[in-house]
């Protein structure tokens, strides 16, 4: 691959890991320090609301989403030509995903902050991230949906041996456990039913784990998608 596409694929995974590691790292304090509970109703979310609890993962969770997009645009560059077929159609769930999480996750830091900030919080609670049955967990779990395809449709770039074997069966488990939670999303609304959660923890997990494997394998400068995947 080219200098240009090894830099930018190194530096769009290495900011992906920062962005994906540390939303898994501040949910896991936020939930510590503010123990949740059973959705209550907006005017209790309302009352209850801080910024520094929603603001935080909603904000890198912002970020990721552009630099996801960079990231599987340089994969989709450095993949030879008989493959790419598969990193494009990665490409474009990808940017189905962050075109929908972006507007999401925005509407959740400025337009929902501003108007509970404001006294003016009534008649919010089918948009607020605090329900587990609100429209905010519908788009998310639609985003990361498709975010997941393109992982699975970019696993076979990934050969069986080296980083890219993890890489691979990253994403694949990935493809799996999302599959469980939006098929249980699909039956019950709930985004804290128990299978959803878990196919949260897997991804925040693994996730990170797989696009520092990414850097590793741009810093390298290889082609992807060589024989070694078949």
């Amino acid at each position: 691959m080219s200098r240009l596409v090894s830099r930018v694929g190194f530096w769009s995974a290495v900011l992906s890991t920062v962005w994906a590691g540390g939303f898994a790292i501040v949910s896991v304090a936020l939930a510590l320090a503010f123990p949740g509970g059973e959705w209550r109703g907006i005017e209790a979310y309302v009352a209850s609301y801080r910024p520094v609890q929603a603001v935080p993962p909603v904000l890198l969770s912002f970020l990721l989403a552009p630099t996801l997009v960079v990231l599987v645009a340089a994969i989709h560059t450095a993949v030879i030509e008989p493959r790419r077929l598969l990193s494009l159609i990665a490409l474009a769930f990808t940017i189905v995903y962050a075109a929908v999480v972006s507007t999401n996750y925005l509407l959740q830091m400025a337009w929902v902050r501003g108007l509970i900030l404001r006294g003016e919080g009534e008649g919010l609670g089918l948009l607020v991230l605090g329900n587990p049955r609100s429209a905010f967990w519908a788009l998310e779990v639609l985003a990361y949906g498709f975010h997941v395809l393109g992982l699975v449709f970019l696993a076979p770039l990934f050969g069986p041996a080296g980083p890219g074997r993890w890489v691979r069966w990253i994403f694949i488990l990935n493809g799996v456990a999302t599959g469980v939670a939006f098929l249980v999303y699909l039956l019950t609304a709930d985004a804290w039913h128990p299978l959803v959660l878990v196919s949260l923890g897997v991804w925040a997990i693994t996730f990170p784990i797989a696009t520092a494997l990414l850097a590793l394998l741009f810093r390298r400068g290889e082609a992807l998608g060589g024989e070694a995947a078949p």
